[in-house]
């Protein structure tokens, strides 16, 4: 799973001050982080039968920022995918992390 965000183009325009730039920039992690937060606390509530048994579904999250690239992949049954560096590190935090 991604887990990204974009602001809209009024806010991407770069400015001379840093300590401006600085402050969007832990204002879009801090919302990330909250929506990856909110993303494991939802799949908790959500029960599934495995072998008899019902369970909670538990996911992990990697979050990471960069640049990244998509494209709609295949010619038959096309699909919307996220290709970059940023994607990469995102998946393999994600492989790493506990799942909660």
């Amino acid at each position: 799973m991604v887990l990204g965000a974009r602001t809209d183009d009024t806010e991407s325009v770069r400015t001379n001050d840093k300590e401006e730039e600085g402050e969007r920039a832990v204002s879009q992690v801090a919302a990330m982080m909250a929506m990856a937060e909110r993303m494991v606390r939802h799949a908790s509530t959500v029960k599934v039968t495995l072998g008899g048994a019902e369970q909670s579904i538990r996911v992990r999250v990697g979050v990471s920022s960069g640049a990244v690239h998509s494209a709609m992949v295949g010619i038959k049954t096309s699909a919307f995918s996220v290709f970059g560096p940023a994607v990469r590190e995102a998946a393999m935090a994600a492989q790493r992390g506990v799942a909660g």
